[in-house]
């Protein structure tokens, strides 16, 4: 997916212009990408959680995504849908 579409899905769903939605997605993503340099793992409560992985020959590393379970996505719906 290109960062134009996502933003496009986001600005729909949020009900923000694209460019915000832009904004937003990259500064997540800079904001993770900040965190797991500085540990294993960052996790992102309903979301799921990014976790830094070496290779076999130690040098390059790779970044994995672990999304939450549906129950705790579930969860975290309802407690939004409440306004709490």
């Amino acid at each position: 997916m290109k960062l134009s579409e996502m933003a496009e899905k986001v600005s729909n769903v949020s009900g923000t212009d694209a460019v915000t939605a832009r904004k937003v997605i990259r500064a997540l993503f800079q904001s993770v990408a900040e965190d797991i340099g500085t540990q294993e793992r960052t996790a992102i409560q309903g979301f799921g959680s990014f976790i830094k992985r070496k290779m076999k020959d130690g040098e390059e590393q790779r970044i994995l995504f672990k999304p939450a379970p549906a129950s705790e996505a579930k969860a975290e719906k309802k407690t939004a849908a409440r306004g709490k």
